[in-house]
């Protein structure tokens, strides 16, 4: 799963190096709202994966989300500033061994702050996450039903995401009034979920196991482009 995981990242990686190179072409013969403090926001929805299970159990992909309040502004023709603002929410799904049917779902909610820099489409930049709550989900066997229960952000210890991602915002369409692009980003987080050694299901004998993500997401961005601020 490990395995798995890394080479989705890195498909992901190799995809956005492709596109960037597509982007670099239509934004040099650009006079549109890209060349200017552009303001806007974009939706991006993917999967999420926690990557450390305990002994005996197995790990899927989630569906994931991100919501955000975009600004960017070419410096110069070659980097740019970007700032991102929203909501996050990711997590994993575990089940035991080869039983499905016995499952557990940790599913945690941020606000982020999200600062980058863009360089000629591609936009390198650390994923900022304060967790506001979240849930969990657990079903114990074929015929039993699924529970959900709220995880308050205090209470849980949930902690600060700290993620490096990676993503490409590439226009397909660039007027005076704003632009239009499709976002394709991946991202690892460096931080834990939370440092609750019982967050996770199975963590015994004193061993705990890290509760860490990784992302990937495709999505869109509309932004406004600032009449009196192109460069």
């Amino acid at each position: 799963m490990r395995l798995l995981t890394h080479k989705l990242v890195l498909g992901a990686a190799a995809l956005l190096l492709a596109a960037a190179s597509s982007a670099t072409a239509q934004r040099a013969s650009s006079t549109g709202a890209t060349k200017m403090l552009s303001i806007g926001a974009g939706f991006a929805g993917g999967a999420s994966l926690l990557m450390d299970p305990a002994d005996n159990w197995k790990v899927t992909p989630v569906f994931a989300w991100r919501g955000t309040v975009d600004a960017s502004y070419p410096i110069n023709d070659v980097v740019g500033a970007w700032l991102s603002l929203g909501l996050d929410r990711r997590g994993g799904d575990f089940y035991w061994y080869n039983d499905k049917d016995l499952r557990e779902r940790r599913m945690v909610n941020y606000f982020t702050l999200t600062p980058g820099i863009n360089v000629k489409g591609l936009v390198l930049g650390v994923n900022l996450g304060f967790p506001m709550g979240g849930s969990r989900t657990y079903q114990n066997g074929s015929d039993a039903g699924e529970r959900t229960l709220e995880l308050d952000a205090d209470a849980d210890g949930l902690s600060m995401l700290i993620e490096p991602r990676i993503w490409g915002a590439i226009p397909l369409l660039d007027e005076k009034i704003g632009w239009l692009g499709i976002t394709i980003g991946a991202g690892y987080a460096l931080s834990d979920m939370t440092d609750d050694p019982g967050f996770l299901p199975g963590e015994t004998d004193g061993r705990t196991f890290s509760s860490g993500t990784a992302s990937a997401h495709l999505g869109f961005v509309w932004m406004f482009g600032i009449p009196g601020t192109a460069r």
